[in-house]
């Protein structure tokens, strides 16, 4: 799933980030299990008592409920302002209402209020098979740090960036830069794709690996690294999309940390910038053995590898 926006008839729709951060007194990093059968970080939280399946995705904002469960939970939904929303995939922009979620707890720990929309979410479960009722984006982030261990499949939530270093002192291999978002997606601003090297939003939406757009087809030497495999169909927030399917025959990562030639990549039809040349998701980093911090308040992004 990638970026959900909303437009009214009248004027754009604007959400204003919500803070979303656990009370006091709970300083101590939270650490909760996730699912990764379908490459998706899934995770088992709860509304006012009532569980819910979410979904961690650095690629929406604000966050999304199902708009049949949110109906069922008694949140206020703001049916009268509702709007289309934009995101991935071929099919119609659906139809999005605006609300706000407060009690949702993880992990025992209570997270404050922050801002979503309401949408109908029966085709990303049907196509994830299995039901999503929410997906915890930006505005539950923004406030938060996080570190993702894609190995140990955890998602740990800090009060502070710093906080993770008893999490990451055995790594041997670490990569950091300042962050900031193209989109509200997290950039890793220097992803090697061989002899090149270009801006890469970060996607933990996205159970896929690299999806190309066509702007990094300009990248010097990228583009002789292609070999055609044929074509793939991927889905999103607007159904599915058809992509060319490639293998890359030179290495590909981030600082010292790379995977071997023959990574299979997607060209997207979308064009892309200078800003932003592709999109990486988790089958990346759970290759790389990753634990990926990102450290919103901090405004800093590190991925650290061979943890051992």
């Amino acid at each position: 799933m990638t970026a959900v926006r909303v437009a009214t008839a009248a004027c754009a729709l604007v959400i204003a980030t919500a803070i979303a951060s656990y009370a006091a007194p709970a300083d101590a990093p939270l650490t909760l299990p996730f699912d990764f059968s379908h490459k998706d970080i899934g995770l088992q939280v709860s509304l006012n008592g009532a569980p819910l399946f979410a979904l961690l995705d650095t690629g929406v904002d604000p966050s999304v409920i199902d708009l049949a469960r949110a109906k069922t939970l008694g949140l206020k939904v703001e049916t009268g302002a509702g709007g289309k929303g934009s995101g991935f995939g071929e099919g119609a922009a659906p139809t999005v209402f605006p609300t706000r979620i407060a009690g949702v707890a993880a992990g025992g720990r209570e997270m404050r209020p922050f801002d979503a929309l309401a949408s109908d979410l029966s085709s990303l479960s049907q196509s994830y098979g299995h039901p999503i009722d929410a997906v915890l984006g930006a505005s539950f982030l923004a406030d938060k740090a996080v570190l993702i261990d894609y190995p140990a499949r955890t998602v740990t939530i800090l009060r502070r960036g710093a906080d993770a270093r008893p999490l990451t002192r055995t790594c041997r291999l670490r990569w950091s830069a300042p962050m900031y978002t193209v989109d509200f997606f997290p950039m890793i601003p220097d992803f090697r794709f061989g002899p090149a090297s270009g801006p890469v939003s970060l996607d933990t939406g996205s159970n896929g690996g690299v999806g190309l757009f066509q702007s990094a087809l300009k990248l010097p030497g990228l583009k002789a690294h292609l070999v055609l495999k044929g074509e793939t169909v991927r889905h999103g927030f607007r159904g599915v999309s058809h992509a060319k399917l490639y293998d890359f025959d030179a290495p590909i990562g981030l600082g010292f940390i790379s995977l071997p030639a023959g990574q299979q990549v997607v060209l997207r039809p979308e064009a892309g910038s200078k800003r932003r040349v592709a999109n990486v998701g988790n089958a990346v980093f759970a290759a790389m053995g990753l634990r990926l911090l990102m450290d919103y308040p901090g405004k800093r992004i590190a991925a650290y590898g061979e943890c051992g």
